[in-house]
């Protein structure tokens, strides 16, 4: 409806208004963002009266009177203000806004670091805008990564007097916020916690119980492509429901904005919702009601996802651990070995640990075996602090032992283990061997597997032919190269690593 209506519902405002944000109520614009630059466009036309919310987009000059624009008559909201704009909106206030959203990016300070002066400039300047919008009882604020109790001086300021909604995007998380809610002004009765970062966007509203606590929660998918609804989903689920305590909760409802979520989904929610012991309603999308006070609950403690999830990867680094020390006993001393099945492989001291056994000269070629086996060292869903970087570098030590213990069609053997790694690192440790890691008879194998990168790390697959194919091209790679560009379904980077090889052999 939108590609067919959608410019026919603005008129005027067609090409004014940032088409990306446009939300429409009964046929007519209600939502829509502008840059400074187009207002004066904005409010010379009578079809902004049916606008109710206006976020600005800073863009040139900023002539803060035109929000008194009769134009403007509808509005009830604006936001997108900056603190570059705060003296101007002061000059030429006050306003009849009942809500107000700032962008305080650069205002709140990165957390542990202290407010600088010209921060707290700006702070003062915000808090005395309370006189300028004297009817707001609904306060926005997008400051992304920011500590949330950076936020503290809202809340404890005359600004917070009256509020009763706040939405707050990026600044904190729903669980966070319910265990610091007594932090939050007395008469706010609604809080919306979003996120919108590459592939995470949902939002979630909670809303205030008869005893006064934020235990009603509306728990939104926005997924920005269809193949990312399970990521949202997770986001619900490891994000909310894992990880809040077990009588926060008295009601939730989960809502999926044009996304099919599967029943083995929904079962995964209701599952996670048995652990909460005051929960009596759950509304699940393409389900009725369910009376949660009415499903058996199990008298032993129910276990989070993330825990059940550790207790996997416990289990799994242990009897990885034991095939390793198995393998290895006639390569390496036993001292060396010690007792790796007893580390704690969610920690990196563990990895560590396996790191200092790795053979820095020529190896034995029963390294190979050992190589293979370390490659599918799986990651904890919760790894510790610096995990992330310790697992890169021990896999990247791995892969070069690998390397150094020459194996035979050590492609073939490499790639059922390709997809546990990051393709990134894979693909760069890779390409430092690639006479040794790749055959030449394994370059049909590898072509294969480079494409079915079709998503991930597609921006990186020319770089990828270079490292990886470069050194193997010769003259009967050529007929290959030629077969898979006439015939094979391939992407534009993909198609361009190709014909650019084929333009470097002889």
């Amino acid at each position: 409806m939108l590609d067919a209506h959608e410019e026919t519902w603005l008129g005027e405002l067609a090409g004014v208004l940032y088409a990306e944000s446009n939300r429409f109520a009964r046929g007519f614009v209600a939502q829509a963002s502008v840059t400074t630059e187009e207002l004066p466009r904005l409010i010379a036309s009578e079809d902004a009266t049916t606008l109710e919310t206006l976020w600005l987009i800073p863009h040139g000059d900023f002539d803060a009177s035109l929000l008194h624009s009769p134009n403007l008559r509808g509005l009830r909201f604006v936001g997108g203000l900056e603190p570059a704009m705060f003296g101007v909106i002061a000059a030429a206030g006050p306003y009849p806004f009942e809500g107000v959203g700032f962008d305080l990016f650069d205002m709140i300070p990165n957390k542990g670091e202290p407010w600088t002066d010209e921060q707290r400039a700006a702070r003062d300047e915000l808090l005395r805008l309370r006189v300028t919008f004297p009817k707001v009882t609904e306060l926005a604020v997008r400051a992304y990564h920011r500590d949330p109790a950076e936020l503290a001086f809202l809340w404890t300021s005359p600004f917070a007097a009256g509020l009763s909604r706040l939405r707050l995007s990026s600044v904190g998380s729903t669980p966070y916020w319910l265990a610091h809610q007594d932090s939050l002004p007395k008469s706010v009765s609604s809080v919306e916690v979003s996120f919108d970062f590459g592939i995470h966007a949902w939002a979630t509203e909670l809303r205030r119980d008869e005893a006064g606590r934020f235990s009603r929660v509306v728990a939104t998918l926005r997924p920005k492509r269809r193949d990312h609804g399970a990521v949202a989903l997770d986001d619900i689920v490891g994000g909310l429901l894992d990880e809040v305590d077990a009588d926060a909760l008295t009601e939730v409802e989960v809502r999926a904005d044009g996304v099919r979520v599967t029943q083995d989904a929904l079962d995964a929610i209701a599952a996670a919702a048995h652990r909460h012991t005051r929960l009596t309603s759950l509304r699940l999308p393409g389900r009725p009601p369910l009376d949660v006070t009415k499903v058996a609950r199990s008298s032993e403690p129910v276990l989070t996802q993330k825990e059940r999830d550790r207790l996997a990867h416990a289990g799994t680094a242990k009897a990885l651990a034991q095939r390793v020390q198995a393998l290895a006993a006639g390569v390496l001393d036993p001292a060396k070995l010690g007792t790796l099945d007893t580390l704690d492989f969610a920690e990196t001291s563990a990895l560590e640990r396996v790191r200092a056994l790795l053979p820095t000269l020529e190896v034995d070629p029963r390294w190979a075996e050992i190589a293979l086996l370390l490659l599918t060292l799986p990651m904890p869903s919760e790894p510790a602090r610096g995990y992330s970087n310790a697992h890169h570098g021990l896999m990247d030590d791995v892969l070069r032992v690998y390397a150094r213990a020459r194996p035979e069609r050590p492609f073939a053997r490499l790639l059922p283990v390709l997809d546990n790694l990051s393709a990134q690192r894979a693909i760069a440790v890779v390409g430092e061997h690639p006479g040794v890691l790749i055959k030449r008879d394994e370059l049909p194998l590898l072509l294969d597997w480079f494409e079915t990168r079709k998503t991930m790390d597609a921006n990186n697959t020319y770089y990828t032919v270079r490292a990886l194919i470069g050194p193997l091209l010769g003259p009967d790679t050529r007929r290959d190269l030629e077969e898979r560009l006439a015939t094979h379904k391939l992407n534009r980077f993909h198609r361009w690593a190709y014909e650019e090889a084929l333009k470097r052999i002889p």
